[in-house]
This record gives C-alpha cells, structure tokens and sequence, in this order.
C-alpha cells in the first residue's frame, strides 16, 4: 500500500494536535481553581501510519486502497490528546508514573488497582463531566456524532473514558481522551492484554478483578449511569 497520508498532511494534524493542548491548558489553568486538590495530566500523540492503515483494513475489508479524502472523513482519531484528572501529588509525576506503569507485568496491576480505588479521588467521575461541560462554551468545536461516552456505559471489557472530536482552526480533526486516574490505570492493564494473547485466562481473570475495583470505588459511578 502507498502512503496514504503525505507528511504535509500529517504537518495539518500535528498543528491541530499542538492547538488543542494550548487552549485545553489554558482552559485547565482556570478550571482548577473548582478542583484544587486536583492536578491534569495531557498528552499528545499523531497515531502511527501502519497502525492507521491496520485499522481502515480492520473496518473496511472490502476496500483495497484508501486515498487521502477517505482518510480524513473516516478516521477522526489520527491526532489525539489525553486528559487525565488525578491529585495534585500523582498528577505532578504522571509522565514518570506512566514509564513505569508500561513496564509493569499484568499480575501488578490487581494490587495497584485495588491500592488506588482506597482513595475516592482517585475515581472522581464529576470533574470530568464538569470539564466535558466547560469545553463547549469555552470555544472547542465538537462534533456530536464522535461523542462517545464510555464512562456511564463502559465498553464491554471495562474501559472506562469520555471521547470527544474537536475541529482545531485549519480544520482537521482531533479526539480528546478524558479518564480520571484509576480509570487511566485500568485502560494500561487493558493494553497489556493485546501485547499478549487475548485469550489468555489469566490475564483476562486479573482485569476481571481491576474492573471490580473501578466500579466500586466511586460513590458517584451509579448516579451518571441512570
């Protein structure tokens, strides 16, 4: 398959990407100010052209090629950025904490998941709602239809986290990942599960566990689930 995205286009994405973070941290810079024992994590990433590529293929089996057009209207997640809601002393080491976080082997996150859902911060469900409700009246162009909102209805493996599409100023497309930090820590271990055998029984029966924790540790999880 050619290349189906030129590096000037990729140049539009990652320019959409870096706008999105300014206004995002501009926006979280005020919005503290309602959370202040809490701090926001944000990461960007553009998604690699072979996993872009993996993807159409996966979802459009009965196209053998993809030009550049079919690519910017189907595929809204090539430019994403990630928001993650976690107190201030966790936020303040988030990059070093998700280094370590990917080296860990599937049987340490059972006891990570189960340390962290002790503490009711760390499952705040409210101050992402809130954030979600600030992005539209602060400027961001949302598209309605991309909304996906895993968190009051997880996807079927547990993963929890609020998806939005925003339109940056030159017109490309960007996803915003929102999760608080247990769900984040959670949607790592879920990760562990496709670098191995999906089917693996005990991998599977070890994220059984987690979600449990992650769904019990909230006290506002049933109330945006009615």
């Amino acid at each position: 398959m050619d290349k189906i995205l030129s590096d000037e286009i990729i140049k539009c994405y990652d320019d959409a990407k870096n706008e999105v973070i300014e206004k995002l941290n501009g926006l979280l810079k005020s919005f503290g100010v309602l959370y202040p024992d809490y701090g926001f994590y944000i990461r960007g990433r553009i998604k690699e052209l072979k996993r872009i590529e993996d993807k159409l293929k996966r979802k459009y089996k009965d196209k053998d090629s993809f030009d550049t057009q079919f690519v910017f209207e189907n595929v809204t997640d090539i430019a994403g950025v990630r928001v993650i809601f976690a107190p201030i002393a966790t936020s303040y080491n988030m990059n070093l904490f998700d280094i370590t976080l990917r080296s860990l082997p599937i049987e340490a996150f059972e006891g990570l998941m189960k340390e962290a859902a002790r503490e009711k911060k760390n499952n705040n469900i409210d101050i992402i709602y809130d954030f979600i409700n600030q992005l539209a009246s602060n400027g961001f162009k949302i598209i309605p239809s991309k909304t996906k909102d895993y968190i009051s209805k997880p996807k079927e493996s547990g993963y929890m986290s609020y998806h939005v599409t925003v339109i940056a100023s030159n017109g490309f497309p960007v996803e915003i990942q929102m999760r608080n930090f247990l769900q984040h820590v959670y949607a790592e271990a879920e990760h562990k599960r496709y670098e191995g055998d999906p089917k693996d029984e005990r991998v599977n029966s070890i994220l059984e566990q987690c979600v449990s924790y992650l769904n019990s540790s909230s006290d506002v999880y049933d109330a945006h689930c009615l």
